[in-house]
Formats: structure tokens, sequence, C-alpha cells
């Protein structure tokens, strides 16, 4: 299965400038190479393009559901805790989203969670992975018609002090592209078709 991994650099105050992230060059490792800091977020997407197999089944067996994996993984590169806070035991959703922005499809579709608040802490050097399964049908269990989607995964959590994302230039790693205050998310374009 092909994997799309995309990283970006969540800050977990300001946003680093130029000058603080080349200062900071680890010992040996060469010049020029920025010392990490902040909440390192990784996702890993399914291929672009993904085939939904509409040939039919053999008779007296259940159909395969098919179902798209992403899961994101979030890196604490500080010296404190990142602390994450939840209005219930959901901690993450998937969402696939039409072009309108409307919700084809959730990872917390027929789900129920605790109403109760909950506490997410990634202590200095660790790591917490979230994600999961969504299935490739409409609420009412239909196949999700051939088009373009956007598909993404993001965290739940209560926004009383939202992290400051940075999202990263490939070109010029050094240089931020923007500046995002919103809970870990990310997203990428899906294109959904059918086999016979």
């Amino acid at each position: 299965m092909n994997i799309l991994r995309i990283a970006v650099l969540i800050s977990a105050t300001l946003f680093v400038s130029h000058s603080a992230v080349t200062a900071g060059v680890l010992p040996g490792v060469g010049a020029g190479v920025p010392v990490r800091s902040g909440v390192t977020m990784t996702t890993e997407f399914p291929a672009p393009q993904v085939w939904i197999n509409m040939m039919p089944g053999i008779i007296g067996t259940q159909p395969v559901v098919p179902t798209v994996d992403v899961a994101m993984t979030l890196t604490n590169n500080t010296s404190q805790a990142i602390d994450y806070t939840f209005p219930s035991t959901q901690v993450f959703d998937i969402f696939i989203k039409d072009s309108f922005g409307n919700i084809i499809s959730s990872w917390s579709r027929d789900r129920f969670f605790a109403q109760v608040i909950t506490n997410l802490s990634i202590a200095p050097g660790e790591s917490q992975t979230v994600g999961g399964k969504v299935v490739l049908t409409t609420v009412d269990g239909q196949y999700i018609n051939p088009g373009n989607y956007v598909l993404s995964i993001e965290l739940t959590n209560i926004l009383s002090n939202p992290p400051s994302i940075a999202l990263i230039d490939p070109v010029d790693p050094i240089v931020p592209i923007e500046q995002i205050n919103h809970s870990p998310m990310s997203q990428m374009p899906l294109r959904i078709d059918w086999a016979y």
C-alpha cells in the first residue's frame, strides 16, 4: 500500500525566527541543520487515488466494506510536556469531505464516546499516534460516488490555548510558509473511483 507522509512543525508557543533556528545546530552534525523544537506532526495517508471494487462477491458471503487507513503522530521535541484537553473520550476524527466541505463519511460515525473531560499529555521526547480506518460509504450505507474529495484527520481538543502550527516550505525548510492557530490536523486530496 502506498502511504503519503506529511510532516509539519508545531510550535507550542511562538513562531521560531530564521536566526533562532540556524543558531541552534547540533555539534558535529553540520552547519545549517536545525535543532527541532516544538511538536513534529507526521501524517500517514493512503495513495491519492482509491479504487472501490464493485464486482459482486461470492453468494452467501458478506461484502467487504472498503476503508482507508489514516494516522497522525505527534512527537514532543520540547523540554516540557504538551497537554491536550478533550470534551469527551474521542481524541481525534477522520473525515472524507466533498468539494463543498460537506462530510461524506467519518471515522466517528456509529461510535459512541463517554462525555467526560479527557486529557492527553505527551512527555518530552515522546510520541502519540492516533488514527484508524474510515469507511468509503455514505451515512445510508451506499458506496461513495467516484469523484474528488478531501481526506483529513484532526484532534478534537478544546481550543482554550491552541498550539501555533508553522507550515514549512519544502524548498527552504528554514522559512515557514504560514502560521495557523488551531488543533493539529492534516488533509490531502483524495480521488475515489469504482473498479468493475
